[in-house]
């Protein structure tokens, strides 16, 4: 069943936390086909908080941006890629050797730049790789 909401006010903003990838086919002996799903843990809300700012000693009211965990993620995107088998062996190697993430990062650089749409301008930047 599907239903469609009337239009209203109120917007969800969501916090991409994750990305699920996985691997789609050997294309050559240097490339991969991936598939990253990017997915929201988090919601975000605007609310008024008594705030002490530094140096000060009487707090003032500041709106802040809280983050709210969901019951479940949600799927925001999903992108095919072909990338470099040797990205590919670096993201499966930082399961067990988080180390390798600060080599992966830059990589990422040219992943970034394809992004469009709801999504240009989103940074891709690893902090932790597990199999899941």
């Amino acid at each position: 069943m599907l239903a469609t909401l009337k239009p209203q006010d109120f917007r969800l903003v969501l916090n991409v936390t994750r990305a699920r990838i996985t691997k789609i086919q050997d294309l050559t002996a240097e490339t991969v086909r991936i598939k990253v799903e990017f997915l929201a843990t988090h919601w975000c809300k605007k609310e008024t908080q008594l705030v002490t700012p530094e140096g000060e000693i009487e707090p003032v009211e500041q709106e802040v941006e809280v983050q709210a965990p969901m019951a479940t993620s949600i799927l925001v995107d999903e992108k095919e890629q072909d990338i470099p088998y040797v990205l590919w062996d670096a993201l499966f190697r930082a399961i067990g050797t988080p180390v390798i993430i600060e080599a992966i990062n830059p990589q990422l650089e040219a992943f970034n730049a394809l992004f469009y749409g709801s999504m240009e301008g989103f940074n891709l930047q690893l902090e932790s790789v597990e199999l899941g």
